[in-house]
């Protein structure tokens, strides 16, 4: 038997929603979800349940955090990529600390933070007209593109 020394694929860094630093001040708490909530995605207050979140689609909403990657097998299947909370599920959200998040474009270490209101759960570096989700968070990495994975910290 012989063992294998060599790989053709790199995994990645992270995943959208894991905590960047475990040794980082941080907040979490623990809310339900009010429908699906994909991990690293911004969420805020339901408006049919104060006790609910969702994810955040309007400068208005009442931002809370981020949605954070959990350990449950029953909002995971990372061989399909499909990686979500469902209705009333517990859902972690970050509201101060480091968490891996997806850029909607190029952006540079500590430039201000903004979530994309379209759903995508994509974090850009402007906020052309007041219409992009105020996070109070600052950019800890840099893109050269969209959809490529970087480090937020909420404040």
């Amino acid at each position: 038997m012989v063992a294998q020394l060599t790989y053709n694929a790199q995994p990645a860094v992270a995943i959208p929603g894991m905590i960047a630093e475990m040794f980082s001040l941080r907040q979490i708490d623990s809310w339900l979800a009010g429908g699906e909530i994909p991990f690293g995605f911004p969420v805020s207050i339901s408006s049919t349940d104060p006790d609910q979140v969702v994810v955040a689609t309007s400068p208005s909403d009442t931002f809370v955090g981020i949605s954070v990657f959990a350990h449950q097998l029953n909002v995971h299947d990372i061989l399909t990529g499909e990686c979500h909370y469902q209705l009333t599920d517990q859902v972690p959200v970050m509201s101060k600390g480091r968490v891996w998040v997806l850029s909607a474009g190029a952006v540079e270490f500590g430039e201000d933070a903004f979530a994309l209101p379209d759903g995508s759960g994509q974090f850009s570096n402007a906020n052309v007209g007041g219409l992009n989700i105020n996070l109070y968070a600052k950019f800890r990495g840099t893109t050269t593109g969209a959809g490529q994975l970087v480090m937020i910290e909420l404040q």
